[in-house]
């Protein structure tokens, strides 16, 4: 198997249980750049459990994704708590 970009890997996520065991207990994530995994920054996680390895792309998904009514709304800005 060939190293694919980054790009192309699932997003990161706080609590994915082990592809291979189930395990949702202690895995551990490592960051890299390039390896024979993915070419571009991405995270690798590997199962304490049973050694399973995979790779997800950096970045958290938007908190307001685009929608095809328009682009997504301005978050509203925080009250002045100094006056």
């Amino acid at each position: 198997m060939s190293a694919i970009p980054a790009e192309l890997l699932p997003r990161f996520r706080n609590h994915v249980p082990c592809g291979a065991c189930g395990n949702r207990g202690d895995v551990r994530v490592e960051f890299s750049r390039a390896d024979a995994l993915a070419i571009g920054d991405h995270f690798l996680r590997r199962c304490t459990r049973c050694g399973h390895v995979w790779a997800e792309r950096c970045g958290m998904p938007d908190a307001h994704p685009p929608t095809k009514r328009g682009p997504r709304p301005e978050s509203p800005q925080p009250p002045d708590l100094l006056r």
